[in-house]
Formats: C-alpha cells, structure tokens, sequence
C-alpha cells in the first residue's frame, strides 16, 4: 500500500484529521500530524497506519495541499506572512532533521531566546506550516473565519494614583477613556512615526490641538491628558522603522545578530569589494605644482581571514574601469603587481592570487552589465547588496576606516577641521602623485596583512588547537593548507579580456567593423571577406569587446570563444585623434544639444528663404504680365530660344566682365525676341559687336 507525504487521513471515530510528513522507508516510519489544536509532529509504525487504512479507521481525505492566494492580502498580512516564514524557512527546509524532536526543541529554545518570544507562538507557527501542506502558503490564518476587532477595554472613570503636589484647579487631571487612547494612537502614527524630526512634546501639544482644543474659542478643554500620561501610552504605538526608514534602521538600530564570521569556510570562498573617495589631495604627474583632486580607492579583502587581497587607487570616478582594474590586480601575482609600482617583496609577504567563488559589492558599477563578463567567462558569483547598506560589507568598510586612521600624518591629507570656519586648505599641502600614494597604499596593505587583529575571526576547534595567531595572512595560510581554499589560477590574458566590457552586435560595414564613428579590421575579417559580404548583402552583426581607455584598438569576439585583435583603419585615424570613448558620448550630446538648439533658427531661416523666393516669383509673373500687354505676338517666345539665349549670354557677359562695361538702360531692352523692332538702335550694335568678337 502507498503512503505519500502531504496526503490527509481522518479518523472515523473521533473525526481527527493527519496529515503524513515524511515516509521513512528505512526505518518503517511515518512522520504525521494532527491538523488541530498546535501539537507537532511525531512518528508512528508505518504497518500500523496501513492496518488502520485497510480496517477502514483511517479514510483518505485529501492527497494535495490547500490552495492559497496571497494576492489578496493587505500590505500588513503579507508582512506578517513573510516575518513567520523569516523565522523557520532554514529549520523546516532541513528534511527530515526537523521533525527530530531533539533538534526541534534546540530550535525552539534557541529563537525563542533570541526574539525573546514566547515559545507557543513559534510552535504555533511551526504547526501551521506541517498541517497547512508544508508550504509557505500554509503560513497564512483563516481570516475570513475571524470576527471584526474587539474594542479597547472599558476603562474606569475614577482617577487613581497620589494627586501631584501641584495641579491646576481649572485643569483636573482625568481618568484616560479608551477615546483618549486612540487619540494618542492617531497622533503617534500621523506625527510621530512619520516625520523623525518631531519630538514627543511637539507630538503631544499637536494632539491637544487637534482633540482637545474648542476649533470655534480656540480654547482648551477642562479636562485632557497629561504629557506623562501621553508618554506612558504612546509608547506602545511608537515605531522606529518607519520614524527613521527600513534601511536607516537596519543599518542603525537594528540587533545585531549576525556576522561574517560563517559567510566563509576557506580562504577564496567570498570577496568583499568596495570603493571610496581617499581624504587625501594629490599632485599631477606632469607639474608637481598642479593639484588634482582626491583619488579613488578600491579594497577587496576575503571574509574568511579579512586579508586585503586587491586594491586601485586610480582618477577614474567609481566606474566599472576602477572595479576592473582592482578585480584585475585582485587576481594576479602580487609579486608582479608591486614591482609595477617599484616595491620589491616576496610571494610569501601577499601570496594572494586566483580567481575566488563570490564577490560581495553594492547596488554600484559592479551591477552594470559588465560584470556579467565576471560572471559568464571568469565563473564568479557575483552578489549585491541592497543600497545605503554599507554594514553588510562592514570587513572591507573597516578597511578603509582603519587606512584613513594610518595616513593622518601624510602630507595633502584631509583633517577633521577642514569644514570650520577659518579652516586650513588643505589642498595646498599636496606633495604626493597617485604614484607615490599607490606605494603607501601597498605598504599599509602588507602591514594591514600582517597585524593582529582583537580577536580571531575564524575561532573554531581546529585552528584553535593549532595555535594560529589572530594575523590575518597567517590565517589565511593555514586556510590554503587546511581548508584546501578555492582560489583557481588562469593566465593573465584571460583575465584582462574577461574583464572588458563586451558591446552585442556591431555593425561590420563594407569598411571594416564599425563602432563609435570608427572602423575597426584585422586579419580575421579580411581573411573571411566580411567587408565584402557586408558590401554586397548589407551589415553583419557581431561581438566585440573594448577597452575605454584605448580607441586604438577592439577585441572581436569569435564563435568559437577565441579573440582577434583588431585596429582602427588608417580611414578612421585621420579623425578623432586621441579620443577615448567617453569622448564620442560627450560629442554626440552635444551635437543633440546643438541641433536641437537651432532647430528654432533654421525654422525661421527657412520661412524667411520661402517668402523670399515666393517675392521673386510673384515679381517674374507681374513683369510677364506687361510683356503680354505690350506684345502682338505671343507665341514668339518659344520660337526664338536659341537666339534669345546667345543674346542673354551677351547681356550677362556686359555686366560681368571685369573691365569698364556699358551701363544700358533697363527700359531700352525689350524682353519680348519675337519684336525687334522695338530695340534701339544702340542695343543692336552692341549685339552686333559681340557676335563679331566670337
């Protein structure tokens, strides 16, 4: 007989339904509960409930789950759903240990002692989820079997407690009703716990205004609560979430009850990324004398031994080309990367090098598509944070705490008086390039490495009995030799074209690869006939990846997961010349910015250009209109074409030439060919002479 889990049962004697949980097929068990009252689950012989089924004790009622609609929830029942779940997701997932009594009362004592709640409430809620089919679902109560709220308890009107030594005799104190009480309420929640900035005093003289004051005489009541009296039963309606915001709270006030400590079980296993703006003015490069600006810092550091395992100090802004840079000196040799900015050390002083299995960044440039790349070809998990959270990456947020702390003395820093007035600027102090900061950077990070730290992060039996010190690289060593770390080595190569931004379907034009104004070829393209085949049946789409900083070059992504460098054509080098790609955004904003503020002249320009054309028209048909009146043959205008057009040209040529030229007047020319009786005489000669001259 088959016994499925889920499936309800009901008993014919006592109308009792069960639920089945589990089927233990080894140990002939089965797991059941009983959907009433807020009992839990326990385990029966599996060949006792099949003689109850086939006797007929036990009639099979239901085998799937009731069906629940959370869409219909308000806003509060949804929280109240989700907070219950919060609770036991990672118990109840935890099949079929959590239906062990020993671990369900260390379960049950161990979160009634942290919520500090009482212990039937999480049983209840337990309860609810096995007899409700397991589901989260299930998590929901019945209310539509619920009646409407009971009213606040019938208070007494008589005044209890010692009058105070000082009363006023036209303002008695009153016994609170439970009229008084939801007044308190309302302005709890419409003042108090909407706008943080309201005290308490100012909350209570708005809820006298508002209840208890005459709205005609403007005159306070006789009687109306006290200030102790408002405190004392207001406090019970005060909520801090939403006085100071969810993420305001849980960054600020929340318990503290978690830590990093079991975010990672090895060396590699988790990363933790961030950036920030170092209190620090630096000097150009080129002109030790010309000041520019505060650097941008990168950390990366690894949960499991807090060893800072990367950094950047660059001028980019937070951008993706700074977290590329600080994930690229992250994973090579560290060996390699000092000698890069001339500090010799050996592999042992930052042996830190590979590939780990997740990054923990915020809601910043490592959520751009980008990171995709990270994920795609280098096999990263990378995972966010939600924003203004920076206590959830709290290792890496120290981390810059304690380098501002350790470079107070360095020249050009930003001191805590820099705000005041009269303050010292402190810009005019700047002596370090980003070079000479990069080298202080390093050697922090080496010292950093090899402090000790309050206490071991990881203070667990093993590394206990070794004896490890609280040093972070010492822990970190014996993580690689211990815990095996997960950190995978690649070549350099792979690294660098892993991390560049990758641009989905480029045009390839008859002309090479076209991107950003700017045509692109190699040897690839020319060997496949790319140019050609765009030519003759038009664009070809295909994948490439950049570099922001070099528009010299671009790596064109092939099928079979290689790369072809490709180079910007001699064509295109004539224009653009030392541009970057931020460049090309920035010009054709401006373009757009530039079209569209002439488009309001060119309008005008062009209305001005039609009436002109149509005065000139309108002219040319009033003159035709004389000529047809004076002239007897009209039809002499078509006639005579070649002959008006050589005497036109003679006219032109009067006009135009460069030495002294006969000035006619207008009236003795008779437009009209076909009569040449009405020319002058003078006008005829002078075609005579033009026709002798050729």
């Amino acid at each position: 007989m088959e016994i499925s889990c889920n499936h309800i049962y009901q008993d014919s004697h006592s109308n009792e339904q069960y639920r089945i949980l589990y089927v233990n097929i080894i140990d002939n068990e089965v797991t059941v509960i009983k959907t009433s009252g807020y009992g839990l689950p326990y385990p029966v012989e599996r060949s006792e409930i099949e003689y109850e089924i086939e006797s007929g004790l036990l009639t099979l009622v239901s085998e799937i789950s009731n069906a629940f609609n959370m869409d219909k929830l308000t806003d509060a029942q949804k929280r109240k759903v989700e907070n219950e779940w919060s609770i036991i997701k990672d118990f109840v997932q935890n099949v079929p240990y959590c239906y062990y009594g020993t671990e369900r009362k260390e379960f049950l004592t161990k979160v009634t002692n942290e919520l500090n709640v009482e212990r039937i409430k999480i049983q209840r809620i337990l309860h609810n989820y096995w007899s409700g089919g397991s589901t989260k679902g299930a998590l929901i109560p019945d209310y539509h079997a619920r009646g409407n709220r009971t009213q606040l308890d019938k208070r007494s009107i008589i005044i209890t407690g010692r009058a105070p030594a000082e009363e006023d005799p036209e303002n008695l104190r009153k016994a609170l009703t439970s009229e008084d009480i939801r007044n308190i309420k309302v302005a709890m929640k419409r003042y108090y716990n909407k706008d943080k900035k309201r005290t308490l005093m100012d909350v209570y003289k708005q809820m006298i205004f508002d209840f208890y004051t005459d709205k005609n005489t403007n005159l306070i009541f006789s009687s109306y609560p006290t200030y102790y009296q408002f405190y004392y039963n207001g406090m019970q309606f005060r909520n801090d979430i939403t006085r100071t915001g969810e993420k305001a709270y849980a960054r600020d006030h929340r318990a503290l009850i978690g830590s990093s400590e079991g975010e990672a079980f090895c060396p590699g296993e988790k990363y933790q990324i961030d950036a920030t703006i170092a209190d620090i003015y630096l000097v150009a490069t080129f002109d030790y004398n010309q000041v520019v600006g505060r650097p941008v810092l990168y950390f990366v550091t690894d949960v499991y031994s807090r060893t800072i395992v990367g950094f950047y100090v660059g001028a980019e802004g937070p951008s993706w080309i700074g977290a590329m840079m600080a994930l690229y000196y992250t994973f090579i040799n560290k060996v390699e990367l000092c000698k890069m900015y001339d500090i010799k050390i050996s592999e042992e002083q930052w042996p830190c090098q590979g590939l780990p299995i997740s990054i923990l960044c915020d809601n910043g440039e490592l959520i751009s598509k980008n990171s995709n790349n990270v994920v795609e070809e280098l096999g990263i998990y990378m995972q966010n944070t939600t924003a203004w959270r920076p206590d959830l990456k709290g290792i890496v947020e120290q981390s810059f705490r304690l380098q501002n702390l350790s470079t107070l003395s360095t020249p050009g820093k930003i001191q805590p008086d820099f705000r005041q007035r009269g303050g010292k600027d402190y810009r005019l102090d700047a002596k370090l390039n980003i070079k000479d900061f990069t080298q202080i950077i390093i050697n922090y990070i080496l010292l950093y490495n090899n402090r000790a730290l309050r206490r071991n992060p990881q203070e667990t039996d093993d590394i206990i009995q070794d004896g490890i010190d609280s040093i972070p690289l010492h822990i970190w060593n014996w993580g690689i030799e211990n815990r095996g770390g997960t950190l995978r080595q690649i070549k350099d190569e792979l690294i660098r074209t892993a991390l560049l931004p990758k641009i989905i379907d480029v045009t390839v034009t008859s002309q090479g690869i076209l991107y950003k104004k700017n045509h692109y070829i190699c040897d690839y393209i020319i060997e496949k006939k790319w140019m050609q085949r765009a030519r003759d049946k038009g664009g070809i789409k295909c994948n490439i990846k950049i570099d922001p900083r070099d528009t010299e070059h671009i790596l064109l992504c092939l099928d079979d997961g290689s790369f072809e460098w490709c180079e910007r054509t001699d064509a295109s080098k004539g224009k653009f010349v030392d541009w970057y790609y931020e460049d090309f955004v920035t010009y054709e904003e401006l373009q757009a910015r530039k079209r569209a503020r002439i488009k309001t002249s060119m309008l005008q320009k062009d209305g001005d250009y039609r009436k002109n054309v149509s005065l000139i028209i309108q002219n040319a048909v009033n003159r035709q209109k004389v000529v047809f009146i004076k002239s007897k043959a009209v039809k002499n205008n078509v006639k005579n074409i070649d002959e008006a057009r050589f005497y036109e040209k003679q006219l032109k040529r009067e006009a135009e030439k460069f030495t002294p030229a006969t000035n006619y007047d207008e009236k003795e020319i008779d437009l009209w060919l076909g009569n040449e009786e009405s020319y002058s005489e003078e006008f005829l000669n002078a075609m005579d002479k033009g026709d002798s001259d050729e």
